[in-house]
C-alpha cells in the first residue's frame, strides 16, 4: 500500500514541473501565495483575458498545486501548500542523494 501512495505522488511530479515551467503560471502562483483569488481578480492583476488565465489555472489545478472553491458563479483559487511541501521534500531528497554521490 505504501508503494502505491508513493507512486501516485511521483506521477504528479511531471505535471508539477510542467506547471512551474511557464512565466504566466509562476505569476499566478505568486499572486495566489498572498490570498485566495477568483479568475476575474487574476485577469485584472495580470491584464490577461479570461480564457488564457483559465487555461493556465487548469494546468495548475491538474498538477495539484492549487485548490478551487466555487462561490456562486465565481471559482476561487488558492495554493495547495501540502503539494508544494511534497515537491520540496522530493527535491531535497534528490539533492541529498546527488551530493552523497559526489566525491570531493
Amino acid at each position: 500500500m505504501q508503494i502505491e501512495i508513493r507512486q501516485n505522488k511521483l506521477d504528479l511530479f511531471p505535471l508539477c514541473f510542467h506547471a512551474l515551467s511557464d512565466p504566466i503560471r509562476l505569476k499566478l502562483l505568486e499572486l495566489l501565495s498572498h490570498q485566495e483569488l477568483c479568475v476575474t481578480d487574476l485577469c485584472d492583476f495580470l491584464n490577461i483575458k479570461q480564457p488564457k488565465i483559465s487555461f493556465h489555472l487548469k494546468i495548475l489545478k491538474d498538477s495539484g498545486l492549487v485548490f478551487t472553491r466555487q462561490q456562486g458563479r465565481s471559482i476561487y483559487y488558492r495554493i495547495n501548500h501540502s503539494q508544494f511541501n511534497i515537491l520540496k521534500q522530493y527535491l531535497e531528497s534528490q539533492i541529498i542523494r546527488q551530493c552523497q554521490g559526489v566525491r570531493w
